[in-house]
């Protein structure tokens, strides 16, 4: 057995190598984190609906617009969907921008949370909007909403108009109701954004 003898200096570099090799392995991951560190020391604003008992904090320097349009239904006329607010992150300079949207599903067909997330990833698959649907990932309670145990899936598909696109959706049932948090991106920003929007949906609450 040869034995190898280190001076200090050989094993300082050594560590500087091992180092070095662990953050470019982890750089790729990395970049969300540390634009959500980054956001962490921004301010963060509250935003409180009282029509819809609903409040969620987000960046300050984000884009807020309510909305009580028709959400994702593809039947015309259809209010079941209330869109009731929409956040936007500042433009990219190459175009590309994170939305987070505040919706409620009034008249649930399941009040059963596995149900109703199955249902809702239906509805996706089914709409002529969403083409070359693909799921990614889906759960129950990996998520929590308002404190409590949320459904949540990852989808991708191509926008007829702004193109390929990546979604989260996390949501519970409560008094009846469907509350969904839906996060969308443009696929090479949605890594840097979604700990923003992870973040978002932690802070989401229901007012009683």
């Amino acid at each position: 057995m040869i034995e190898v003898k280190m001076n200090e200096y050989d094993r300082m570099l050594l560590s500087r190598i091992s180092l070095v090799t662990a953050m470019s392995l982890l750089g790729g991951l990395a970049v969300g984190i540390a634009y959500a560190q980054q956001q962490q020391g921004e301010e963060w604003s509250l935003y409180q609906n009282v029509t819809y008992g609903v409040s969620m904090l987000y960046p300050s320097n984000w884009t807020q617009q309510n909305s009580t349009e028709a959400g994702n239904d593809t039947e015309a006329g259809n209010d079941r969907f209330i869109v009731v607010s929409e956040f936007f992150s500042p433009e990219e300079a190459d175009g590309y921008f994170a939305d987070v949207t505040i919706a409620i599903d009034d008249t649930p067909q399941s009040t059963n949370i596995q149900g109703y997330r199955s249902q809702s990833i239906d509805i996706y698959r089914r709409d002529p909007n969403f083409e070359d649907f693909q799921l990614l990932s889906s759960s129950i309670g990996n998520f929590t909403l308002a404190g409590m145990p949320a459904y949540a899936f990852e989808i991708n598909y191509t926008d007829p108009k702004f193109g390929p696109q990546n979604v989260l959706e996390v949501g519970r049932i409560f008094d009846n109701r469907v509350y969904y948090i839906q996060y969308f991106a443009d696929p090479p920003i949605y890594q840097k954004y979604l700990p923003i929007a992870e973040r978002m949906i932690e802070s989401f609450q229901i007012m009683q």
